[in-house]
């Protein structure tokens, strides 16, 4: 059986399928919705989704952003320290800058980042 994705979120055998996850051939047998599979070829690109703490992926490539570095998005309050740290360093944070700083140290360091004094 080809590969699909599923358009929306799917539970099948206790797993659980986000918009775009490609769906095991057993499971994909006891999906009955013809609704709930995505085109054939609808033109998507894969895009990685991160977890909840996580940072967002962002480009530095200055052709795609017109000339100027993206600027990374801020992880949410309840993010992890590795959330914070990857944060301020793609902000441009020397990573020796941030050895031994506690997880509120790294937030309270955004924070000041994006308020100087």
């Amino acid at each position: 059986m080809a590969q699909r994705r599923v358009a929306r979120y799917v539970h099948v055998n206790g797993r659980v399928y986000a918009p775009g996850d490609v769906v095991s051939d057993e499971d994909a047998k006891l999906i009955r919705n013809p609704s709930v599979w995505q085109a054939e070829d609808d033109g998507q690109e894969d895009t990685v989704v991160p977890g909840p703490g996580q940072a967002t992926p962002t480009t530095t490539d200055p052709a795609a952003t017109g000339g100027a570095p993206a600027q990374p998005q801020r992880p949410a309050k309840s993010a992890t320290k590795d959330a914070w740290r990857t944060y301020l360093e793609n902000d441009g944070v020397p990573p020796a800058e941030l050895e031994g700083k506690t997880r509120d140290e790294l937030i309270a360091l955004a924070d000041q980042r994006e308020r100087p004094e």
